[in-house]
């Protein structure tokens, strides 16, 4: 019996729909100019993020990220009330990594998020029982927000990302649930979380394993 050939997924990056890359920069306060040399430098074609059909190679989605945030000072790129300055993630890691256990951490970024927004970014449900899975369920504050087709997909991710990295090991992720109006990149959300993704009447979520939130540090 032939064996199958192994996954090549970690090869293959695909490329990045242009909305993504039009949301990097379409919520900060850069001028025209700016803006034109920002695209130049990430080898983009202003052009095509006037639609959503044409697609961003991942280079040059990662060299535009880099140049918005730096040229707005602000790591969250204008999606909350006010900016977050540069090197601000960086220090909440270096926090977070002395926390006791997953929990505790994930708080310590809700905090870090509502002095920035003025509200937190997620609420968490605890199990009612020792059996029951941790559910994590994102809480926009504006419409904005909540239409937001970029910050949703880096807010989950970060959260997985993070807590495998405090952890030591992958997360014990369940599901991933997103809005509905998010059907139409269901490959692009499959390739970025690593498995199915659900679809539906929510803001978007996770649900973990029980005991996610207690891993020690």
């Amino acid at each position: 019996m032939t064996e199958s050939p192994p996954p090549l997924r970690r090869w293959i990056t695909p490329t990045i729909p242009a909305r993504f890359a039009r949301e990097l920069t379409d919520r900060l306060p850069l001028a025209a100019d700016t803006l034109r040399r920002i695209h130049q430098r990430a080898g983009i074609d202003p052009r095509l993020l006037e639609a959503d059909g044409p697609r961003v190679a991942p280079i040059a989605y990662r060299r535009l990220q880099r140049l918005a945030v730096g040229a707005a000072g602000d790591e969250f790129l204008g999606h909350l009330a006010r900016p977050v300055p540069p090197g601000t993630t960086a220090e909440l890691l270096r926090l977070m990594a002395h926390m006791p256990a997953t929990g505790p951490a994930i708080d310590a970024a809700a905090r870090m998020i509502r002095v920035f927004d003025g509200a937190a970014p997620w609420r968490v449900a605890l199990p009612e029982g020792p059996a029951g899975p941790v559910r994590l369920e994102l809480t926009p504050r504006t419409a904005v927000q909540a239409d937001a087709l970029l910050m949703p997909h880096l807010i989950l991710l970060g959260l997985i990302h993070v807590i495998g990295w405090l952890a030591g090991e992958a997360p014990p992720l369940r599901r991933v649930m997103l809005p509905e109006r998010f059907g139409a990149l269901a490959a692009e959300s499959t390739f970025l979380f690593g498995r199915a993704v659900e679809h539906g009447a929510t803001p978007g979520g996770l649900e973990f394993a029980p005991g996610s939130l207690a891993l020690p540090v």
